[in-house]
């Protein structure tokens, strides 16, 4: 999902470039007055749409700001139209449009606090135009979210067993088998890098209920985005685990 609000821009009428600025955190475009966690390195994004025709080289800088000090210069290039070829291909894959190479400026490790930011577009034909403000608060980290779970005795209860002795089924076992209980696990994780932690809370779950196996019958994740609006309420990472606890006789 991408949320989007350039920064208005102040351009000359008649300005050869019209000119406005985005900023972007964790890949998304976030809206005016939003709302980030630290750590926060935000992305500035210039964009550049000329007003008359252009020509293969014409630049202009661009001067990016941060709570009024410089951050970093940088110069767009106007490019034509460019086939981008394949090796060992006659044809090109693709051609991309002209357009303005436009760099991007990172500002690294944003303090806590509120802050701003603008650009300031200049040297194509004498003119100028600044772009901004985009305003967003940086607010302290989120506090790590520890992995929770449930059981739900159904069956008989067995003395709690040792979560690396619960084996973990994506379909039933062959053979016979007890269901003992139902167990949920949770964790505050991305996809599916948090998939080992919610499998060890589950195997956790399903030890109390004293079985030595778990049916995982669904798992489901969400994304979660990385800022907030007036809220202040953050939507995390979540990975959700649900299955069966099963009790396997042992084999004679």
């Amino acid at each position: 999902m991408l949320v989007a609000l350039s920064g208005l821009a102040q351009n000359m009428a008649g300005a050869p470039v019209q000119v406005s600025v985005q900023v972007s955190f964790h890949a998304y475009l976030i809206p005016e007055g939003a709302y980030v966690p630290a750590p926060a390195d935000m992305f500035i994004h210039p964009i550049l749409e000329p007003s008359i025709p252009m020509h293969a080289g014409d630049s202009v800088m661009i001067d990016f700001f941060g709570d009024g000090k410089k951050l970093s210069s940088a110069k767009a290039v106007w490019h034509d139209a460019t086939p981008h070829m394949v090796p060992g291909q006659a044809q090109p894959a693709y051609i991309l449009p002209p357009q303005f190479m436009v760099p991007n400026c990172v500002w690294t490790n944003v303090s806590q606090g509120v802050h701003v930011v603008k650009i300031q577009a200049h040297g194509l034909q004498g003119f100028s135009a600044s772009a901004g403000p985009v305003h967003f608060t940086v607010l302290p980290p989120i506090p790590p979210q520890p992995p929770v779970g449930t059981h739900a005795l159904t069956g008989k209860q067995r003395p709690a067993a040792k979560p690396e002795s619960v084996k973990v089924f994506r379909v039933a076992p062959q053979g016979a088998y007890e269901v003992v209980g139902k167990v949920t696990a949770r964790v505050s994780s991305t996809w599916p890098e948090g998939t080992p932690d919610a499998l060890a809370e589950i195997r956790e779950q399903a030890a109390q209920l004293g079985a030595n196996g778990v049916i995982v019958d669904n798992v489901n994740h969400s994304d979660g985005v990385p800022f907030s609006g007036p809220n202040k309420i953050f939507s995390i990472p979540m990975i959700r685990m649900a299955g069966r606890a099963i009790y396997t006789p042992p084999t004679q």
